[in-house]
């Protein structure tokens, strides 16, 4: 996990051994046991994505506020 601190902004990457396959995704069903994560980020971020990184299999979840 990194964070940088800009004069405007807050970059959070998150790197772990996750698929493409298996990509986050928001769930926005309230009666869900899971997956509520995704659905904050969603909420509180200005922007977020998904980079597929190397070594094959890896990702980085990135997500910028702007202040």
């Amino acid at each position: 996990m990194t964070v940088a601190v800009g004069s405007a902004a807050v970059l959070v990457e998150v790197c772990d051994a996750g698929s493409g396959a298996s990509a986050p995704h928001v769930r926005n069903d309230p009666e869900a046991e899971g997956g509520r994560g995704m659905f904050l980020v969603d909420l509180l971020a200005d922007s977020w994505g998904i980079q597929d990184d190397v070594p094959e299999g890896s990702r980085t979840l990135w997500f910028e506020v702007v202040f």
